[in-house]
C-alpha cells in the first residue's frame, strides 16, 4: 500500500440484532464481504469489525446488511446449528459442532 493513501483503518464495535446460532455468524461472515471490512471477533453481543477507514460510514453499511439479515432468523432454530440458549459464538465450529 502507499503511505500516502488517505485512510484511517481501525476497529469498530457493531451491536447484533440476530439470536444467536446460526443467523449472527452468517451475518457477521456476510460483513466481511463489504470492502474494507473484517470480521475480527465477537464478544456477547458485539462484533468487532476491521475496517480500512473509518472515516466512511461503515456502520451504515453494516446496519443495512443486518436490515437484510433479519429474514434470516428462522435458521436459529434448525436442529444441529447453533441453540438460542447457548452461549455466543466465536467461529463457525461453534455453530456446527452436533448436539449429543
Amino acid at each position: 500500500m502507499d503511505p500516502r493513501l488517505l485512510i484511517a483503518p481501525g476497529i469498530i464495535d457493531y451491536g447484533f440484532r440476530p439470536p444467536l446460532g446460526l443467523p449472527r455468524v452468517m451475518l457477521a461472515n456476510t460483513i466481511s464481504l463489504l470492502p474494507g471490512t473484517l470480521g475480527a471477533g465477537m464478544e456477547g453481543d458485539i462484533l468487532k469489525v476491521h475496517v480500512l477507514d473509518e472515516e466512511q460510514d461503515v456502520a451504515g453499511e453494516i446496519a443495512e446488511v443486518d436490515g437484510e439479515a433479519q429474514g434470516w432468523q428462522h435458521l436459529a432454530g434448525i436442529e444441529g446449528i447453533g441453540d438460542q440458549g447457548a452461549a455466543p459464538c466465536g467461529s463457525l465450529q461453534d455453530v456446527f459442532v452436533p448436539r449429543r
